[in-house]
Parts: C-alpha cells; sequence; structure tokens
C-alpha cells in the first residue's frame, strides 16, 4: 500500500480531548501516516499496536515510528516516543483513520455487500452500473479506482487501510466505492468507523466455521452490517438468512428475488451457455434483464447490485441496458476460448453452496458432459472437505480432485478428507494442479465443460514451501497450446 497516501496533521489535533487515551511523551509530533503493520511503517508514522507482541513494535520503531497507541504502557520503549493508551487499538485505529483521513465517507457514497457467495461480483456489478469513472472498488480483487488497481492483503482490510483508500479515491475524484464486507472483516470491527449509504445482503451458507464455530455466529456477524444504519438495505428474500434479515431490518429494506413480495421481482429466469435471462419486476412493470454470464446466481446478483443503486439511477430500462453490457470478472464464471470443440470455465467457488450453484447453473445452460477439476485450501474450515466431494460427484461426469493452497497442512491429507465425500470411486487424485488441468483438458471431449474450480482470480498458488505463481485461466491457456 505504500502507493497511497494522506496529509499530514499533528498528534495534538489528530486525538481528541474525549478519547479515553493516556498519552505519555510530546503530543506535538507531526504525523504524516497511519499503519497497523510494523513492515509498512515510514519515518514520522504513528503506529496502532493491534497486535501488543513486542516485535512488532520493536520493528514500527526502528522504521521511524515517532508515537505509537498500545493497550497497556511499555515502560521499556525509548522515551522519545509517544505512547498512547487505549483499551481497544483496534476499535481505536477506526477512529484515527477517519480522523486523519478526512472521513472519506461524509464525501464518498458507500455500499457495502455481505454474504457467503456473490460478493466480488455484486461490487463490480454495482461499479459498472454507476460508471467505472465515478465508482471504485475494494474487494478480493483490490481497490480499483478507474484505471489503477492497488492489491490489498484482505478482503476487508484493517481501518486504516480501508480509510487510506477511500481517501485517495475522494482525491481522484469518485462519488462512490463498492466495498465487500466480510465475516472476518464485520466481525473484527474493521468498517464500524464508516457511514454506509447502502448495505447488500446476497446469502449465506457453509464457510469460515472454523473461525465462527456455528452458522448462528456467522450470520451474527453478516448483521453487523445492517446495525450501521445504511440509508439503503438489500435483502435477498428467498435466503433464509435474508428474510430473517429483512424482518429485524423492515424499516429501511428494499428486497429482491422470486418472492410475490419481492421490490425486486424475478420472473422467467432461465440461462444458455453464454448469458442468463429473468423479467424484472418492479413498481408493477415488466423489464427484461440479460446479464452476459452463465449461472442464475449471476442474475441474482445483478438484481441486487441494481437494487442497491435504483435511488441513484431511477430507470430500470437504462439499468437492464448497462447489465447487458457487464464485462467479464477474472475468475468468476470465466470462460475460456478455446477451438477444440469443448470448453473451459475458470470459477473462483471454493464453497460447498458455490460450487453447487456454479455446476447446476451449466448444466441448466444446456453443458451434457461435465468435467470437475477442484480441491480444498489447507489450514481453513475442514467440515466442507467431504461435501464439496458429494456435490461435485453429484454434479459432475469426471471429478479429479487436486491441490487448492494446501499452505502447512499436508495435501494428502486433505485430499483423503475430500474423498471421504465419494459414495463410489468415479473420481481421480492428480495432486499436481498443473497436471490435474492437463489431464482435464487432454481427455475433454466434443461439446463438454472443464470446470476449474476453487481458486478463480489468484495468482499464487500457497504451498508448504512457499508461494509460487499460479493463475488458473492462464495455466489452462497455456496447457491448451500444448497438447
Amino acid at each position: 500500500m505504500h502507493g497511497i497516501q494522506g496529509d499530514s496533521m499533528y498528534l495534538s489535533k489528530l486525538i481528541d480531548a474525549k478519547d479515553p487515551v493516556l498519552i505519555r511523551g510530546n503530543k506535538e509530533k507531526e504525523i504524516l501516516g497511519l499503519r497497523t503493520d510494523s513492515k509498512e511503517v515510514r519515518p514520522k508514522d504513528l503506529f496502532i499496536a493491534i497486535s501488543s507482541q513486542r516485535q512488532h513494535i520493536d520493528e514500527a520503531i526502528l522504521s521511524g515510528a515517532v508515537a505509537v497507541v498500545v493497550d497497556i504502557f511499555n515502560p521499556f520503549l525509548p522515551k522519545e516516543i509517544t505512547q498512547i493508551e487505549h483499551p481497544s487499538p483496534r476499535n481505536y485505529a477506526g477512529i484515527l483513520a477517519n480522523r486523519f483521513y478526512q472521513n472519506p465517507t461524509q464525501n464518498l457514497k458507500l455500499f457495502g455487500v455481505t454474504g457467503t457467495c456473490g460478493k466480488t461480483t455484486t461490487t463490480w456489478m454495482i461499479r459498472h452500473l454507476l460508471g467505472e469513472k465515478i465508482c471504485g472498488v475494494l474487494g478480493t480483487l483490490g481497490a480499483w479506482t478507474e484505471d489503477h488497481c492497488v492489491e490489498i492483503p484482505l478482503t476487508t482490510p484493517e481501518p486504516v487501510t480501508i480509510c487510506r483508500i477511500l481517501h485517495e479515491m475522494v482525491k481522484g475524484g469518485l462519488k462512490f466505492c463498492a466495498m465487500e464486507c466480510s465475516s472476518h472483516g464485520l466481525d473484527q470491527n474493521r468498517v464500524g468507523h464508516l457511514e454506509f449509504e447502502a448495505a447488500v445482503f446476497l446469502n449465506l451458507s457453509h464457510d469460515h466455521l472454523d473461525y465462527h464455530k456455528s452458522m448462528e455466529a456467522y450470520y451474527q456477524s453478516k448483521r453487523k452490517l445492517f446495525e450501521y444504519e445504511a440509508k439503503n438495505c438489500v435483502f435477498f428474500l428467498d435466503d433464509p438468512y435474508g428474510k430473517r434479515l429483512f424482518e429485524e431490518f423492515q424499516k429501511n429494506g428494499t428486497t429482491f428475488g422470486t418472492d410475490s413480495k419481492a421490490t425486486f421481482r424475478m420472473e422467467d429466469v432461465s440461462v444458455s451457455m453464454t448469458k442468463s435471462f429473468c423479467t424484472l419486476v418492479h413498481q408493477g412493470e415488466k423489464h427484461r434483464l440479460e446479464v452476459p454470464m452463465i449461472g442464475g446466481y449471476n442474475l441474482y446478483n445483478m438484481v441486487a447490485a441494481i437494487a442497491a443503486v435504483y435511488p441513484y439511477i431511477c430507470d430500470i430500462s437504462l439499468l437492464c441496458q448497462r447489465a447487458k453490457n457487464f464485462p467479464q470478472v477474472p475468475g468468476r464464471s470465466e470462460l475460456i476460448k478455446t477451438e477444440r470443440g469443448f470448453h473451459v470455465m475458470v470459477d473462483y467457488a471454493h464453497k460447498p453452496d458455490a460450487l453447487e450453484k456454479l455446476l447446476q447453473s451449466v448444466k441448466e445452460a444446456g453443458f451434457r458432459k461435465i468435467t470437475t477439476v477442484f480441491g480444498c485450501g489447507g489450514e481453513r474450515d475442514s467440515g466442507k472437505r467431504a461435501k464439496m466431494a458429494w456435490i461435485a460427484e453429484r454434479h459432475s461426469n469426471k471429478v479429479i480432485v487436486t491441490n487448492d493452497n494446501p499452505r502447512k497442512e499436508d495435501p494428502h491429507k486433505i485430499i483423503e478428507m475430500i474423498c471421504s465425500g465419494f459414495s463410489s470411486n468415479s473420481y481421480r487424485v492428480v495432486i499436481d494442479r498443473k497436471e490435474a488441468i492437463r489431464v482435464a483438458l487432454k481427455e475433454a471431449e466434443e461439446g463438454e465443460l472443464v470446470v476449474i474450480a476453487g481458486r478463480g482470480h489468484e495468482k499464487e498458488l500457497k504451498l508448504r514451501t512457499g508461494s509460487i505463481p499460479f493463475l488458473d485461466s492462464e495455466v489452462a491457456k497455456n496447457l491448451l497450446v500444448e497438447i
């Protein structure tokens, strides 16, 4: 994030007299930036020690930090370092970031999107509908302005990073930003300091239970986005958790789905090998909606985006016209061109619900023979591994199980857990991901669809020995030339 800078501010101005802090040291120091990652600290920065581990604070000071926010006073730090004691540095980070970066959401309308699946696609749809020149995106694919991208480490970064990015968007003349709000980010209060113009709920299904422990806890983390009193709250009524949310937050509710009571109602949903269609009913009027992506779920994502932006573009016909020209999102139902008579698709589906919706959609689109290549990430929710196998087996003609970011976990153990979900031996294991893709492509027949699932846009494969360059779409394209 070194490419994004804020304005300087004196520490005495940055800290409000009403803040529950104890300051030890000089307050008349010029602060050039805020950091929560000690590796990013520059001279004259304020370091906010979200982690109290001593080595991070020491590293920040060695890199030039002139003040630190801590939860407990550290008597061993150099006396020239100003210490600001706060009971929760993580929560205080958002408050300080808002001040330092001039309350960016007062000058930028922020759309928060949450859900197990579809956040990335929906935020990009919101951007497309509003216009790339005035709407930025912040999420899994990075922080995007009109023609520039800055990579970020998390789908929903820490508060300082978020405010720094939004501040840069304001300076660049953007009027809107569509942001993915992950359950981890919401649970850890990374967005509680922001003002939301709109909040969108897409769906909720099995994921991240290694962190949340239960679906109820997972739901409660998603629910937090709607506690921030956005002006326009959008709920998916076809999802039971969406219906529950709507019942709890009805006063600001806009709804979408096939439910007869939905504000934006979908009828006659259908899909082809290249597009998805439906009739969109709003205020008694019917409109033809066409999205150049396979999958009914992509129609749901587009209708969610339309519902979110409607207060600013009150013309459904215009929005449907723009939807028709929605560009490809990297790694989301991404079709790879091939002259071989078969088809290849790369998708980020790495959760049971996402994989099932993907495979169901391609079958509905007319693909009668499907080969699925997939794996499961290491050091992540292991409870979904066998479920993924059951789904792949049920909706595919052939299944190849392979590596998918095993990280420090033994890939053989991961694959063993996956394979426990198969009901027969009609699958193959090819641990090397490139070789698995090669086998699938080499054996593909006329009219067949090879689905490479799980990693989508990701550019690196995370192994025990470290990360290696590996973008599924590029690997597939290169193999199509070789075989």
